[in-house]
């Protein structure tokens, strides 16, 4: 994402959160920095984190919802109508369905595979960020294994 035309804050921001793995707690914590800004040049930061499956991507749209509302509306449609990333257009409608767009709520309502293939992909990270760690306790092959 170029950041020559965004505030000195919001830069640094941005900056900080391209650092961070996209599974990371603190690209969590950066995205909600960014959307904390009210800055309306975060919406199409926010919306380039709508990518990522899972939690991030969920945590951009939700920042972009509780931040800035109607203002965001239009930009969303525009993803819905010409992005070609599945997670972003699902993050768009989500903001959309929040916003109270119809068509949008009977998107997000439905079941579909790709449901299935966002839970696995959760599951997935939080194993592999668990695995990282060290895993979950108790895994450690104590006495009885």
């Amino acid at each position: 994402m170029k950041t020559m035309n965004l505030n000195p804050t919001l830069k640094t921001l941005v900056r900080c959160a391209n650092r961070f793995s996209n599974l990371s707690d603190d690209t969590v914590a950066a995205i909600r920095e960014i959307a904390a800004t009210e800055d309306p040049d975060a919406i199409p930061v926010l919306a380039r984190f709508m990518r990522t499956p899972g939690i991030v991507g969920r945590e951009a749209a939700l920042g972009i919802y509780r931040h800035f509302g109607q203002l965001a509306a239009e930009p969303m449609r525009r993803i819905v109508a010409k992005s070609k990333d599945e997670d972003q257009i699902r993050n768009a409608y989500r903001v959309l369905a929040a916003l109270g767009d119809g068509c949008a709520m009977r998107a997000v309502s439905a079941h579909c595979w790709a449901d299935l293939d966002e839970a696995d992909a959760i599951a997935a990270a939080v194993t592999k960020v668990a695995n990282d760690a060290g895993g979950p306790p108790g895994a450690s092959g104590g006495a009885g294994e």
